[in-house]
């Protein structure tokens, strides 16, 4: 029998078993990653202090000694906006809870407001097309337009 037709029918064999088993994890659909399942945490206001910073997660202790880790993002959308976080500052946290994780959606410092998240919860990094900054329209050359009459 040709080595081909033995490929096949393994490849086949492989593909059915594939489809016949049931999946062996209890997860449904497909992992998203904790930023964008913001719809199922519940909303939450902290005051404390900045204890460590190893961006993009600093760590925030709060008045009654709890700890919380929060997400911040990435650091260009902080470059791009300016915006400074110090170990040893107080801030004022709103934003969404995970255990002791947070996404913060705004943080109140001495210097001011840092917005980092949309009332939904969706970040502010996210906005616009491309990936990014834009990476798609500046960059991918798929979305070059045609030019026509170069032929």
């Amino acid at each position: 029998m040709p080595r081909w037709i033995i490929i096949f029918y393994i490849m086949f064999a492989i593909g059915a078993l594939w489809v016949a088993l049931p999946p062996t994890s209890k997860a449904q659909g497909p992992a998203v990653p904790p930023c964008q399942q913001i719809g199922g945490l519940t909303e939450i206001t902290l005051y404390g202090e900045i204890v460590d910073l190893a961006f993009p997660v600093a760590t925030l202790k709060t008045e009654d000694g709890k700890i919380y880790r929060m997400r911040l993002g990435p650091w260009w959308f902080w470059t791009e906006k300016n915006y400074t976080l110090q170990p040893g500052e107080w801030v004022e946290v709103n934003g969404f809870k995970s255990g002791d994780l947070i996404f913060p959606r705004i943080i109140k410092t001495e210097n001011g407001t840092l917005r980092l998240r949309d009332r939904r919860g969706i970040p502010l990094w996210r906005r616009g097309a491309g990936w990014g900054r834009g990476f798609r329209r500046r960059f991918a050359p798929w979305h070059r337009p045609l030019r026509r009459g170069l032929r």
